[in-house]
């Protein structure tokens, strides 16, 4: 009955969208910079979710899959990732860099290969089979923001311009069918207790009544200026 009781009170939690905890087979993440596309996949820019000064600068914390366990070998998260499996870059100079950007992108088509007709999914995958890398670089060579994430190996998802953050755009279609995610498969729980939770970000401290921001709200805040910001 307690180990009933107890799973009942985790699946209430991970269902509430005010809760910090994250449903089975998630995890919140940090995710520095996100890369802004347009509905037809074009590079757009790099938005920075940072916050704070100098070295206290903090990036906001997104809900997406949980990430794999990379001791050795190449294993591609799912929706987010660093540079070198999401968009092929190779500042460290790795002999598998090709596998790397490749295992990224097969895990997003074979995940979303039933669903490629939907815009924002389309514009995602567009993005990774047209050259992301030299898409930033014919845009972004010399950004302060491409220099940050290449040195620091920085976590990356995706925002489409108008839609929202990607792993927010598909969080239900993922939780809510039998898409099959690396090992684990999400299925749609037959008598949900409430709507799923929305995508957002994670604070340290809980607001107090009427500051919490809604998640629409939070989808559709102002962005960056359009372009990279140069080094000086």
């Amino acid at each position: 009955m307690i180990l009933q009781a107890l799973t009942e009170y985790y699946e209430r939690k991970s269902a509430d969208p005010d809760s910090q905890i994250a449903p089975e087979g998630f995890e919140w993440k940090e995710l520095p910079f996100l890369i802004v596309l347009d509905s037809e996949g074009n590079f757009l820019r790099f938005e920075d979710t940072r916050e704070g000064e100098g070295k206290k600068k903090k990036a906001k914390s997104f809900l997406v899959p949980q990430g794999e366990k990379k001791a050795a070998g190449v294993k591609a998260n799912l929706l987010w990732d660093g540079p070198e499996y999401v968009l092929g870059a190779n500042p460290r100079s790795r002999d598998d860099i090709s596998e790397r950007h490749t295992a990224f992108k097969d895990r997003m088509n074979l995940t979303f290969r039933t669903h490629v007709d939907e815009l924002h999914i389309k514009s995602v995958l567009d993005f990774l089979d047209s050259n992301p890398l030299s898409q930033i670089e014919n845009k972004c060579s010399d950004s302060v923001e491409w220099e940050e994430i290449k040195s620091s190996n920085a976590n990356l998802s995706f925002r489409i311009e108008g839609m929202g953050v990607f792993p927010e755009l598909v969080y239900d279609l993922i939780t809510n069918s039998d898409l099959l995610i690396g090992t684990v498969i999400f299925r749609k729980t037959p008598t949900p207790v409430q709507k799923s939770p929305k995508i957002r970000q994670k604070s340290k401290h809980r607001p107090t009544t009427g500051q919490a921001q809604s998640p629409k709200t939070q989808r559709n805040h102002p962005t960056a200026p359009t372009g990279c910001q140069d080094r000086e």
